[in-house]
Protein backbone atom coordinates (compact mmCIF):
# COMPACT_ATOMS: atom_id res chain seq x y z
CA UNK A 1 0.00 0.00 0.00
CA UNK A 2 1.44 3.42 -0.94
CA UNK A 3 2.69 5.67 1.81
CA UNK A 4 1.33 9.16 2.24
CA UNK A 5 3.80 11.27 0.32
CA UNK A 6 2.21 14.66 -0.07
CA UNK A 7 -0.81 16.05 1.74
CA UNK A 8 -3.03 13.13 0.92
CA UNK A 9 -1.96 12.74 -2.70
CA UNK A 10 -1.45 9.02 -2.08
CA UNK A 11 -3.07 7.54 0.97
CA UNK A 12 -3.66 4.00 -0.16
CA UNK A 13 -6.45 4.95 -2.54
CA UNK A 14 -6.02 5.59 -6.22
CA UNK A 15 -5.94 9.10 -7.63
CA UNK A 16 -8.19 9.09 -10.66
CA UNK A 17 -10.06 11.64 -12.77
CA UNK A 18 -13.21 10.79 -10.82
CA UNK A 19 -11.60 11.96 -7.59
CA UNK A 20 -10.16 15.15 -9.05
CA UNK A 21 -12.48 18.17 -9.29
CA UNK A 22 -10.87 20.23 -12.06
CA UNK A 23 -7.50 20.85 -13.68
CA UNK A 24 -6.45 23.37 -11.03
CA UNK A 25 -7.13 20.82 -8.28
CA UNK A 26 -5.44 18.10 -10.35
CA UNK A 27 -2.36 20.31 -10.85
CA UNK A 28 -2.19 21.13 -7.13
CA UNK A 29 -2.39 17.45 -6.13
CA UNK A 30 0.45 16.54 -8.51
CA UNK A 31 2.48 19.57 -7.45
CA UNK A 32 2.21 18.31 -3.87
CA UNK A 33 3.18 14.81 -4.97
CA UNK A 34 6.24 16.05 -6.87
CA UNK A 35 7.37 18.05 -3.82
CA UNK A 36 6.85 14.99 -1.65
CA UNK A 37 8.97 12.87 -3.98
CA UNK A 38 11.83 15.37 -3.84
CA UNK A 39 11.66 15.62 -0.04
CA UNK A 40 11.62 11.89 0.72
CA UNK A 41 15.06 10.35 1.04
CA UNK A 42 14.18 6.92 2.42
CA UNK A 43 12.46 5.59 -0.70
CA UNK A 44 14.84 5.00 -3.59
CA UNK A 45 12.61 3.94 -6.48
CA UNK A 46 9.09 5.06 -7.39
CA UNK A 47 6.89 3.70 -10.14
CA UNK A 48 4.23 6.01 -11.52
CA UNK A 49 1.99 4.53 -14.21
CA UNK A 50 -0.27 7.05 -15.85
CA UNK A 51 -1.10 8.91 -19.05
CA UNK A 52 0.79 11.70 -20.80
CA UNK A 53 -0.87 14.63 -19.01
CA UNK A 54 -0.04 13.38 -15.54
CA UNK A 55 3.48 12.27 -16.43
CA UNK A 56 4.30 15.48 -18.33
CA UNK A 57 3.13 17.59 -15.40
CA UNK A 58 5.05 15.45 -12.91
CA UNK A 59 8.27 15.69 -14.97
CA UNK A 60 7.95 19.47 -15.30
CA UNK A 61 7.34 19.98 -11.57
CA UNK A 62 10.09 17.58 -10.48
CA UNK A 63 12.73 19.38 -12.51
CA UNK A 64 11.61 22.76 -11.21
CA UNK A 65 9.63 24.06 -14.17
CA UNK A 66 6.20 25.70 -13.87
CA UNK A 67 3.11 23.57 -14.52
CA UNK A 68 2.58 25.33 -17.85
CA UNK A 69 5.83 23.75 -19.08
CA UNK A 70 4.23 20.30 -19.06
CA UNK A 71 3.56 20.66 -22.79
CA UNK A 72 7.33 20.60 -23.45
CA UNK A 73 7.44 16.88 -22.59
CA UNK A 74 5.80 14.44 -24.98
CA UNK A 75 5.43 11.12 -23.21
CA UNK A 76 5.00 8.26 -25.68
CA UNK A 77 2.64 5.38 -25.02
CA UNK A 78 4.45 2.20 -24.05
CA UNK A 79 7.70 3.89 -23.09
CA UNK A 80 9.31 4.52 -19.73
CA UNK A 81 11.23 7.45 -18.35
CA UNK A 82 13.63 7.84 -15.43
CA UNK A 83 14.20 10.83 -13.19
CA UNK A 84 17.07 10.99 -10.70
CA UNK A 85 16.26 12.88 -7.50
CA UNK A 86 19.38 13.97 -5.63
CA UNK A 87 19.87 16.53 -2.86
CA UNK A 88 16.62 18.43 -3.42
CA UNK A 89 16.83 18.61 -7.23
CA UNK A 90 15.86 16.29 -10.06
CA UNK A 91 17.41 15.38 -13.41
CA UNK A 92 15.49 13.86 -16.32
CA UNK A 93 17.78 10.95 -17.22
CA UNK A 94 15.68 8.95 -19.71
CA UNK A 95 12.58 9.98 -21.67
CA UNK A 96 10.44 7.56 -23.71
CA UNK A 97 12.77 4.55 -23.73
CA UNK A 98 11.48 1.22 -24.94
CA UNK A 99 14.52 -0.76 -23.78
CA UNK A 100 13.81 -3.85 -21.71
CA UNK A 101 15.93 -5.03 -18.80
CA UNK A 102 18.21 -2.02 -18.68
CA UNK A 103 19.84 -1.36 -15.31
CA UNK A 104 21.20 2.08 -14.49
CA UNK A 105 20.01 3.49 -17.82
Amino acid sequence: MPKTIARGAMTGSMLSPRTVKDFRHFRNVWNDLSQGLVNISTIRIFLVVSHQGVLSLLIARLIGMPAESMWHFRVDQGGWSAIDINQKFATLRVLNSRAIGVENA
